[in-house]
């Protein structure tokens, strides 16, 4: 996982190119977010965040 959207826009990844394109050209903000707080944002969606259907 790459924590710098703007940098891999920047960089003509094709995932973020793709992605910028189909949502009205609109950049994800980079958050600066360290390697905690991604593990910490996985776990909750995992299990807090959306509940079981």
């Amino acid at each position: 996982m790459d924590k710098a959207p703007d940098q891999m826009l920047a960089e003509k990844d094709p995932v973020a190119t793709g992605l910028f394109n189909r949502y009205r050209k609109l950049p994800m903000p980079n958050l600066r977010l360290t390697d905690v707080d991604v593990e910490a944002l996985l776990n909750y969606m995992e299990v807090g965040a959306f509940p079981p259907r």
